[in-house]
């Protein structure tokens, strides 16, 4: 948002102090002006902004009090049906609880899992021995100022599993634990990248322990486990469907002859009429006496 802007509605760009268009002070919490939120939404439409993002989201939820989250929600919902604009939360696990604000929070997000590579999986064994060997390359290239020799990378290859082990299948950790080694690398004098190097840089047995449960328990919270299905499966009533497959067999024929004797059965409307209830229809009225029926009786 531009300083005009800022001036406009009475906050300086630091949030600092919140003063009117005039130099005084304002009473509103920032929170609750709406002109802060008018300037928010004017930007966003000048800009015509499509996405933005959130990098590190779960400090959204530093509080951790449930009302909290649930105005944090609300005003992410609210900017988002106004301005048209998406927002995307990236961050670890713990960002998970945002979804279970309400029952509005799970149907307007969709969760995107990038997961760790699993030594359990053909693919992610193949593609995390690609990885490593990409950025060993690059690695060795930082430190001996050429491209490593065949022999050097498959030495270093060999030995993958400590690498896996040390970033504990995730290629962010990797990356890092191998920026320390090269600047370790560099700092010593080093030739070549080695082994005794990456192992000095290695976090510690404590840290990657914690890092592995908060991955698992993650990992766990994702993956939709069968006793979620069968408390969910109770909740909708489908467990005596399930078991009765008669039930679950579909008659197209009865459904379309049940939707046409519906539609046979809707009352048909009353037609409607110009005039309003107790006024007379127009029509000439008789003046006198009624001559009589017969003219021979007197």
């Amino acid at each position: 948002i531009e300083e005009v802007t800022y001036r406009e509605v009475g906050t300086s760009p630091n949030g600092k102090k919140a003063t009117s268009g005039r130099g005084r002070a304002s009473s509103k919490p920032l929170d609750e002006a709406p002109e802060l939120r008018w300037a928010v939404e004017k930007a966003l439409a000048k800009r015509r902004v499509l996405a933005i993002c959130f990098d590190e989201a779960q400090h959204l939820m530093a509080n951790g009090e449930t009302e909290d989250l649930k105005w944090c929600w609300d005003w992410l919902k609210s900017l988002s049906n106004t301005t048209g604009v998406l927002f995307v939360l990236a961050g670890p696990y713990p960002l998970l609880k945002f979804r279970r604000v309400n029952s509005q929070a799970a149907r307007r997000s969709t969760d995107v899992h990038f997961p760790r590579y699993q030594l359990e999986k053909p693919k992610d064994y193949a593609a995390f021995q690609g990885a490593l060997l990409a950025l060993l390359k690059q690695a060795c290239l930082a430190v001996s100022g050429r491209e490593a020799k065949k022999t050097e990378l498959q030495t270093l290859m060999d030995h993958w599993p400590l690498f896996y082990r040390g970033c504990l299948g995730c290629v962010g950790v990797l990356k890092n634990w191998l920026v320390r080694t090269v600047s370790a690398a560099l700092r010593k004098g080093d030739t070549k990248l080695t082994l005794e190097r990456m192992r000095e840089q290695e976090l510690v047995e404590a840290s990657l322990a914690d890092m592995a449960a908060d991955i698992v328990a993650g990992e766990q919270q994702v993956a939709l486990t069968n006793v979620d299905r069968s408390q969910l499966d109770s909740l909708l009533q489908l467990e005596s469907a399930q078991a009765d497959p008669t039930q679950t067999r579909t008659d197209l024929d009865r459904l379309e002859s049940g939707q046409a004797r519906t539609e046979e059965a809707k009352p048909a409307r009353p037609k409607r009429t110009s005039t309003r209830p107790g006024t007379r229809k127009p029509k000439r009225d008789s003046l006198g006496e009624a001559a009589p029926a017969n003219p021979q009786q007197t």
